[in-house]
């Protein structure tokens, strides 16, 4: 009869039980993914990042105000320009109208 080949997990030629080692190395992979996974949570929920958020709306808010404002502002400045522009309009017509009467008279 011949001789079964040994396991590849009993394989008298290794100093140790390989497939001990098997399990050793899965759990301490388990391990070491699940401290990473509570590294990140413990990264990502820190007390002073809700407090950052808060800040963040605050600061959006108060600067779409400062917008509306500033347009606000803008427009009433672009009104008092145009009645100024047309107030200049108004007194050219009126001078060239006059010109034209004086040069229709000189004739």
């Amino acid at each position: 009869m011949s001789k079964r080949p040994a396991s590849i997990w009993n394989d008298p030629g290794y100093f140790y039980n390989r497939k001990r080692l098997g399990r050793i190395f899965a759990v301490s992979s388990g391990l070491l993914l699940l401290g990473l996974a509570w590294i990140v949570w413990v990264d990502f929920d820190r007390d002073w990042k809700e407090v950052q958020r808060k800040q963040m709306k605050w600061e959006a808010k108060k600067l779409a105000l400062e917008g509306a404002l500033l347009e606000a502002r803008v427009s009433e400045r672009r009104a008092e320009l145009d009645s100024a522009r047309e107030k200049a309009l108004k007194e050219l017509e009126a001078e060239e109208g006059g010109l034209d009467e004086r040069d229709t008279e000189s004739h």
